[in-house]
């Protein structure tokens, strides 16, 4: 058994967890169960040392993995300003009524 990886990140654990289970490499998690601060050191690590170098790389990839900052879109702007819009015209109408 050869540890590939120790965090404090539970996500990037079990994110390295779940890529190597795809690659079907057995892997064992440790310390993922634990909760408080400051947060345990979770360590990942192969159960066969042959598996060892795929692993590696599988981790290199996860950690090459882009970021995509989370914005609004221009089609999720221009629906609000759609509902606005609606809620606004809707909002006159009832004024109207009485």
């Amino acid at each position: 058994m050869r540890e590939i990886l120790r965090t404090s990140s539970l996500s990037q654990a079990e994110s390295l967890a779940i890529a190597l289970e795809a690659a079907e490499i057995p892997a064992l998690v440790s310390n993922n169960n634990f909760a408080g601060l400051p947060p345990p050191t979770i360590t990942v690590a192969v159960t066969d040392d042959n598996d060892y170098d795929r692993a590696v790389t599988i981790l290199r990839e996860l950690d090459q993995t882009p970021v995509v900052p989370v914005s609004r879109l221009p089609s999720q702007r221009m629906l609000l300003g759609i509902l606005i819009l609606l809620i606004a015209v809707l909002l006159t109408l009832c004024l109207q009524l009485y």
